[in-house]
């Protein structure tokens, strides 16, 4: 949730306090008692989908490397058998698929990744009985279609969560709208009752109602993104805020910030030409504070 709708809600909630403390009074008001009670679930679903918005991918995307290490391990293994094979029956159109460099398994984009693994499972299972002499046997091949199929359904968990969050702050948006209509026609209409016979439990809630910005002058993310080995600063990458949809493009000096963000759990993704896509997840801002993140990019194999 942005700032501006945590004030409000924290306003709304303040004021359904003093309701609360209030029963003896307005227990003789079912209508304002029937508004209240709808306010209250207004605020349960806003504070059910702020936290849906806070959900973090990190323990998804620490077992999808794990994942992608054991598969890349496995297949290097797969892959020397079926070379060796290759070579030694002189079968050189194989020899040439199976050849494939170890940095295909290891580095690049998880779906080119993927797609070596999944070329090299296809050349195991269409010479499963002869690469058994040379040190690859059916119950590896198995394992290894096993852990393929683990990798890839664990590479769009982290996009699921990205669009739940996304979802979940459209849903926020929609639900403070009827949460405000509710206050104002109903719950603000139904304590002019009580301006008369109970002046004081009048004015404490409208005092509540005063919305009050939470949010420190200066809240968000800063840094530079830079080369990883040479360190050299990149201009023109882009920076993108996936719980918000806002962009940011690095200045000459490889400078980025996003600034007057709600506190909070984000996740940045980073491209720029040359480079391997960048994801960045469980980045916390915290009030009145501008989170140091220096990016480094690491380049794409020639």
């Amino acid at each position: 949730m942005n700032s501006k709708i945590e004030n409000f809600v924290s306003a709304a909630i303040a004021a359904t306090k003093v309701c609360h403390n209030n029963q003896a009074i307005i227990v003789a008001s079912p209508t304002f008692t029937a508004a209240l009670q709808e306010t209250d679930d207004a605020i349960s679903v806003i504070q059910a989908f702020g936290q849906v918005q806070q959900l973090t991918t990190k323990g998804v995307t620490e077992m999808k490397h794990l994942a992608r290490n054991s598969t890349s391990e496995a297949g290097i293994i797969i892959a020397q058998g079926i070379v060796n094979f290759a070579f030694d029956q002189k079968k050189f159109d194989l020899l040439k698929e199976a050849g494939i460099p170890k940095t295909k398994f290891i580095r690049g984009r998880d779906v080119k990744v993927l797609a070596t693994f999944k070329k090299v499972h296809e050349l195991a299972l269409a010479n499963a009985a002869a690469i058994i002499p040379f040190g690859v046997t059916a119950s590896q091949v198995s394992d290894y279609g096993k852990l393929i199929g683990d990798f890839e359904a664990l590479m769009v968990e982290p996009r699921v969560l990205i669009a739940k969050r996304k979802n979940a702050t459209t849903q926020v948006a929609q639900q403070v709208k009827t949460l405000g209509d509710t206050i104002k026609y109903k719950l603000d209409a139904g304590m002019e009752q009580f301006h008369l016979s109970n002046p004081d439990f009048y004015n404490e809630y409208f005092n509540a109602r005063i919305i009050v910005d939470l949010k420190g002058p200066s809240t968000g993310i800063k840094g530079t993104a830079e080369d990883k080995l040479s360190h050299i600063r990149l201009k023109n990458a882009k920076i993108t805020l996936l719980e918000t949809g806002s962009d940011r493009s690095t200045s000459k000096q490889g400078n980025y910030a996003f600034k007057k963000l709600s506190p909070g759990i984000y996740t940045l993704k980073i491209v720029a030409p040359g480079y391997e896509e960048l994801f960045l997840d469980n980045i916390q801002v915290i009030p009145g504070h501008l989170t140091d993140l220096d990016l480094q990019l690491v380049k794409l194999a020639a």
